[in-house]
């Protein structure tokens, strides 16, 4: 399969050290319950998935003539399996867009979910929402 773009994210110490991308600073992380400070992957997921939608938006936007300003906020949550066996993330993504009436901004949600690449990635996921909200 040909892409368009590879980027390689490397990590060698879990949640207590450093990721990187290859090429690049590596960057503090620590796990989500610990005091220290530094990214884990529940902020990754949640920048990722932000600034993904949040693009494809506006480019949808634009593509329609317009250039209302947006905003997608992502609240990523940790939980632990009701069987203690491990953890899972659930996540819950708004999308607000400036000067456009709550039935627009859904309009516009469901043509984004479709294009958006970490939305496509996402999709069928159970503990993925979507949702709408005043800018």
């Amino acid at each position: 399969m040909t892409y368009l773009y590879q980027t390689k994210a490397v990590n060698e110490d879990g949640v207590d050290g450093y990721s990187y991308i290859e090429g690049e600073d590596p960057i503090k992380v620590a796990h989500p319950l610990s005091e220290d400070q530094g990214f884990n992957p529940e902020k990754f997921v949640g920048l990722a998935l932000s600034t993904c939608f949040n693009s494809t938006v506006q480019k949808i936007l634009e593509e329609d003539g317009l250039d209302n300003k947006t905003r997608v906020k992502v609240a990523v949550q940790m939980h632990e399996e009701e069987d203690e066996t491990g953890f899972y993330f659930s996540l819950d993504a708004e999308l607000a867009i400036d000067q456009m009436d709550l039935r627009q901004v859904q309009e516009y949600l469901e043509r984004t979910k479709v294009r958006c690449p970490m939305a496509k990635l996402l999709k069928g996921s159970a503990t993925v929402s979507y949702a709408v909200t005043t800018y």
